[in-house]
């Protein structure tokens, strides 16, 4: 063995376990206990962990799915294409007390995620830095996560610029959060609605959506994952013709009801609607782009062809990064569309990308963010004006700004 990890919380917390000898060799890294305890303390308190079915892919020690044993996970399947190394998690689990949740699986991470249709709440994946997310890795993830579940990726801080962006990182799927922990970059998404999986040879047309990754594997064919709300014109072109899709775009600081009518109304009018939250680094936001995120998705929850993803830079970069040629803009009042046609003008003479803009409904044309947040730093009433988990974040953080000056 090359060491031990401690648990981080929950029932197991303090307890230690094993790193198999992989790690001596250079063949595993384990998670940092710091990285593990901030992981599932986010996991736990926006996803919850209390009776989900969890893989631990490329598992190593285990140490990222007994943390979720750990915090109230139904069961756990351990993953990793070392028979030594799984036999390590597996001893772990008998010293931990937790075996009879566990299973334990030889196989390649990929093709085991492949077979494994929509089967999981949490899949926790940890494949060697130096080894590529490729398409088959991706169809894996897509395919084995269940609507509404959660997926983990770790990857190298490093390869931030080589790996693709998150969102096409993870195709299929809305990513709600991405951190850095030093030298170890973690990306987290979810499933947000049933999505039917289509797969599609890379470079070769598309195949019969009936025809098994296997049978793919096989003719030698390397496979991605797209699905209704992502890369959507590779899937349907030829059965239904191309798929709607736009960009709505915003700062969303906070989320209000505006914003929540012009989602819903968009859904109605595109197939796919992608929440753009902006990540401006030069702007103070109120919320982070990470708590945007989370309450766009606990506002709205989770709808067929929604997706959010944060985005910095231009929005037309983003929007073609996403396969998207429109983007759907909000106007309240006349003074917003002298700016808006404006910006639409310069963002078709940029790149081509149309504007499609939406009147906002009459209950909520006076509703502004910037607003909202005034009304409530002085404790008025905004509970017309934003939604539930929206009006309670915002109590939370003027509650605690109050605090933070009593002291």
């Amino acid at each position: 063995m090359s060491g031990r990890l401690r648990i981080t919380g929950g029932e197991l917390a303090r307890r230690l376990i094993d790193v198999p000898a992989a790690a001596d060799r250079g063949a595993l890294r384990p998670t940092a206990d710091k990285v593990r305890e901030a992981l599932f303390a986010s996991l736990q308190q926006r996803h919850g962990l209390d009776g989900r079915v969890v893989a631990d892919v490329c598992c190593g020690s285990g140490a990222l799915g007994f943390e979720a044993l750990s915090r109230g996970a139904a069961s756990c399947v351990f993953v990793d294409v070392d028979r030594r190394t799984l036999a390590a998690a597996r001893d772990n689990a008998r010293a931990l007390g937790v075996v009879a949740r566990c299973r334990f699986v030889v196989d390649d991470g990929a093709r085991f995620l492949r077979g494994s249709a929509a089967g999981f709440d949490l899949i926790l994946c940890d494949p060697p830095y130096a080894q590529a997310l490729d398409d088959g890795w991706r169809n894996g993830l897509a395919a084995a996560v269940r609507p509404g579940g959660v997926v983990v990726v770790e990857r190298a801080a490093r390869e931030r610029g080589r790996d693709p962006p998150p969102g096409a990182l993870l195709p299929g799927l809305s990513v709600v959060d991405e951190r850095r922990y030093g030298d170890t970059r973690v990306v987290v998404a979810v499933r947000v609605a049933e999505r039917p999986i289509a797969l599609v040879a890379t470079g070769l047309g598309a195949t019969d959506a009936g025809a098994t990754d296997a049978g793919a594997q096989e003719a030698g064919m390397a496979t991605t994952t797209t699905a209704t709300s992502t890369t959507s014109t590779m899937s349907t072109t030829g059965a239904r013709g191309r798929q709607s899709a736009a960009v709505y775009p915003g700062s969303f600081d906070p989320l209000t009801n505006g914003h929540i009518d012009i989602i819903e109304r968009g859904l109605r009018m595109f197939d796919r609607l992608v929440v753009a939250v902006a990540n401006n680094p030069q702007k103070t936001h109120f919320f982070s782009a990470a708590e945007r995120i989370d309450l766009v998705l606990r506002s709205v929850g989770p709808r067929p062809g929604l997706e959010i993803e944060a985005f910095d830079g231009l929005v037309v970069d983003f929007a073609r990064k996403n396969g998207v040629n429109v983007l759907l803009r909000g106007v309240r009042a006349v003074s917003d569309f002298e700016y808006e046609f404006q910006l639409a003008g310069m963002n078709r003479k940029l790149s081509g990308v149309e504007t499609v803009f939406m009147a906002t409904s009459e209950e909520s044309f006076y509703v502004a963010s910037r607003l909202v947040r005034e009304v409530a730093s002085f404790g008025g009433d905004v509970s017309t004006m934003v939604p539930p988990p929206v009006l309670q974040a915002l109590t939370d953080r003027y509650r605690q700004k109050v605090g933070d000056k009593a002291r």
